[in-house]
Protein backbone atom coordinates (compact mmCIF):
# COMPACT_ATOMS: atom_id res chain seq x y z
CA UNK A 1 0.00 0.00 0.00
CA UNK A 2 2.82 2.40 0.91
CA UNK A 3 4.43 1.82 -2.51
CA UNK A 4 1.16 2.63 -4.30
CA UNK A 5 0.81 5.91 -2.46
CA UNK A 6 4.42 6.79 -3.30
CA UNK A 7 3.90 5.87 -6.96
CA UNK A 8 0.69 7.93 -7.17
CA UNK A 9 2.44 10.89 -5.57
CA UNK A 10 5.34 10.65 -8.05
CA UNK A 11 2.93 10.37 -11.00
CA UNK A 12 0.94 13.37 -9.79
CA UNK A 13 4.09 15.49 -9.37
CA UNK A 14 5.40 14.45 -12.79
CA UNK A 15 2.07 15.22 -14.47
CA UNK A 16 2.01 18.65 -12.81
CA UNK A 17 5.53 19.40 -14.08
CA UNK A 18 4.62 18.43 -17.63
CA UNK A 19 1.87 21.04 -17.90
CA UNK A 20 2.76 23.87 -20.26
CA UNK A 21 3.79 27.04 -18.45
CA UNK A 22 1.02 29.56 -17.91
CA UNK A 23 0.99 33.01 -19.45
CA UNK A 24 3.41 34.94 -17.17
CA UNK A 25 1.37 38.14 -17.33
CA UNK A 26 -2.23 38.99 -16.59
CA UNK A 27 -4.08 38.85 -19.92
CA UNK A 28 -5.11 42.49 -19.42
CA UNK A 29 -1.42 43.46 -19.50
CA UNK A 30 -0.67 41.75 -22.82
CA UNK A 31 -1.17 42.50 -26.47
CA UNK A 32 -1.23 39.63 -28.98
CA UNK A 33 2.28 38.79 -30.13
CA UNK A 34 3.08 38.01 -33.75
CA UNK A 35 6.68 36.80 -33.84
CA UNK A 36 6.99 37.46 -37.59
CA UNK A 37 6.26 41.13 -36.86
CA UNK A 38 7.31 41.67 -33.25
CA UNK A 39 10.72 39.96 -33.34
CA UNK A 40 12.03 41.89 -36.33
CA UNK A 41 14.57 44.60 -35.63
CA UNK A 42 17.08 45.13 -32.84
CA UNK A 43 16.58 44.30 -29.16
CA UNK A 44 18.40 44.24 -25.86
CA UNK A 45 17.48 41.76 -23.17
CA UNK A 46 18.19 41.05 -19.54
CA UNK A 47 17.50 37.70 -17.93
CA UNK A 48 17.92 35.56 -14.85
CA UNK A 49 18.18 31.78 -14.79
CA UNK A 50 17.52 29.87 -11.57
CA UNK A 51 17.70 26.11 -11.09
CA UNK A 52 16.90 23.57 -8.42
CA UNK A 53 20.63 22.86 -7.96
CA UNK A 54 21.16 26.40 -6.64
CA UNK A 55 22.30 27.98 -9.91
CA UNK A 56 21.28 31.61 -10.04
CA UNK A 57 22.84 33.56 -12.89
CA UNK A 58 22.09 36.73 -14.77
CA UNK A 59 22.84 37.39 -18.41
CA UNK A 60 22.14 39.93 -21.10
CA UNK A 61 21.76 39.72 -24.85
CA UNK A 62 21.77 41.80 -27.98
CA UNK A 63 19.33 40.37 -30.48
CA UNK A 64 18.26 41.05 -34.02
CA UNK A 65 15.56 39.51 -36.14
CA UNK A 66 14.53 39.60 -39.77
CA UNK A 67 12.12 37.69 -41.97
CA UNK A 68 13.40 35.98 -45.10
CA UNK A 69 10.47 34.51 -47.00
CA UNK A 70 8.59 32.47 -44.35
CA UNK A 71 11.59 32.13 -42.02
CA UNK A 72 12.40 34.31 -39.03
CA UNK A 73 16.17 34.52 -38.53
CA UNK A 74 16.78 35.63 -34.97
CA UNK A 75 20.37 36.13 -33.78
CA UNK A 76 21.05 36.16 -30.03
CA UNK A 77 24.42 37.37 -28.70
CA UNK A 78 24.52 36.42 -25.01
CA UNK A 79 26.89 37.80 -22.38
CA UNK A 80 26.90 35.94 -19.06
CA UNK A 81 27.83 37.46 -15.71
CA UNK A 82 31.12 35.50 -15.71
CA UNK A 83 32.11 37.29 -18.96
CA UNK A 84 31.49 34.31 -21.24
CA UNK A 85 29.89 35.16 -24.58
CA UNK A 86 27.81 32.96 -26.86
CA UNK A 87 25.95 33.38 -30.14
CA UNK A 88 22.83 31.37 -31.00
CA UNK A 89 20.77 31.80 -34.17
CA UNK A 90 17.17 30.71 -34.51
CA UNK A 91 15.72 29.76 -37.90
CA UNK A 92 11.95 29.56 -37.38
CA UNK A 93 9.86 28.71 -40.45
CA UNK A 94 6.12 29.33 -40.52
CA UNK A 95 4.14 26.42 -41.97
CA UNK A 96 0.88 26.73 -43.91
CA UNK A 97 -1.15 25.61 -40.86
CA UNK A 98 0.23 28.56 -38.83
CA UNK A 99 2.62 26.53 -36.69
CA UNK A 100 6.39 27.03 -36.75
CA UNK A 101 9.35 24.64 -37.02
CA UNK A 102 12.75 25.79 -35.92
CA UNK A 103 16.38 25.04 -35.37
CA UNK A 104 19.20 26.56 -33.36
CA UNK A 105 22.70 25.39 -32.48
CA UNK A 106 21.71 23.83 -29.14
CA UNK A 107 18.41 22.29 -30.32
CA UNK A 108 18.20 18.52 -30.78
CA UNK A 109 15.83 17.72 -33.65
CA UNK A 110 13.29 20.47 -34.30
CA UNK A 111 11.65 23.10 -32.18
CA UNK A 112 7.89 23.47 -32.55
CA UNK A 113 6.11 26.77 -32.10
CA UNK A 114 2.47 27.83 -32.08
CA UNK A 115 0.22 30.73 -31.21
CA UNK A 116 -1.75 30.21 -27.98
CA UNK A 117 -4.10 33.16 -27.56
CA UNK A 118 -1.96 36.27 -26.95
CA UNK A 119 1.16 34.13 -26.27
CA UNK A 120 3.58 32.33 -28.56
CA UNK A 121 4.84 28.97 -27.31
CA UNK A 122 8.02 27.19 -28.35
CA UNK A 123 8.92 23.65 -27.28
CA UNK A 124 12.06 21.59 -27.92
CA UNK A 125 14.79 19.38 -26.50
CA UNK A 126 18.27 20.83 -26.41
CA UNK A 127 21.57 21.26 -24.65
CA UNK A 128 21.62 23.72 -21.79
CA UNK A 129 23.14 27.10 -22.72
CA UNK A 130 26.85 27.06 -22.10
CA UNK A 131 27.31 23.42 -23.04
CA UNK A 132 30.49 23.18 -25.05
CA UNK A 133 30.41 21.72 -28.57
CA UNK A 134 27.12 19.91 -28.07
CA UNK A 135 28.25 18.25 -24.86
CA UNK A 136 26.55 18.70 -21.52
CA UNK A 137 23.12 18.07 -20.12
CA UNK A 138 20.13 17.82 -22.39
CA UNK A 139 16.78 19.07 -21.20
CA UNK A 140 13.32 20.00 -22.43
CA UNK A 141 12.56 23.68 -22.95
CA UNK A 142 9.11 25.31 -22.92
CA UNK A 143 8.98 29.01 -23.83
CA UNK A 144 5.99 31.27 -23.28
CA UNK A 145 6.56 34.55 -25.11
CA UNK A 146 4.19 37.45 -24.51
CA UNK A 147 4.16 41.13 -25.40
CA UNK A 148 3.23 43.71 -22.83
CA UNK A 149 1.04 46.58 -23.94
CA UNK A 150 4.09 48.89 -23.71
CA UNK A 151 5.86 46.79 -26.41
CA UNK A 152 8.28 44.99 -24.08
CA UNK A 153 8.46 41.25 -24.74
CA UNK A 154 8.68 38.76 -21.86
CA UNK A 155 10.02 35.25 -22.50
CA UNK A 156 9.60 32.74 -19.65
CA UNK A 157 11.46 29.47 -20.24
CA UNK A 158 10.75 26.38 -18.15
CA UNK A 159 13.54 23.81 -18.25
CA UNK A 160 12.85 20.17 -17.42
CA UNK A 161 14.46 16.76 -17.28
CA UNK A 162 12.47 13.51 -17.21
CA UNK A 163 9.25 15.52 -16.91
CA UNK A 164 10.38 17.34 -13.77
CA UNK A 165 11.06 21.07 -13.68
CA UNK A 166 14.73 21.83 -12.99
CA UNK A 167 15.05 25.49 -13.87
CA UNK A 168 13.47 28.67 -15.15
CA UNK A 169 14.66 31.69 -17.05
CA UNK A 170 12.80 34.98 -17.26
CA UNK A 171 13.95 37.33 -20.02
CA UNK A 172 12.76 40.89 -20.67
CA UNK A 173 13.31 41.94 -24.29
CA UNK A 174 13.20 45.61 -25.23
CA UNK A 175 13.14 46.92 -28.82
CA UNK A 176 15.89 49.45 -29.55
CA UNK A 177 16.46 51.91 -32.33
CA UNK A 178 19.38 50.50 -34.31
CA UNK A 179 19.51 53.31 -36.89
CA UNK A 180 22.28 55.06 -34.93
CA UNK A 181 24.64 52.17 -35.68
CA UNK A 182 23.81 52.06 -39.40
CA UNK A 183 26.46 53.63 -41.60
Amino acid sequence: MKHRVTLLLILAMTAACEQPPANPLDSGDTAPIDIARDLQGAFIANARFTAVNGTDTEFSARMSGRMKDDTLIYVEDFTYEDGREERQTWHLTKLTDGTWLGSRENVIGEARGWQDGPAFRLSYTGHLQGSEEGEGMTASFEHVIVKRRDGVIVNVVSVGKYGIGIGKAVMTIVPVDDTASAD
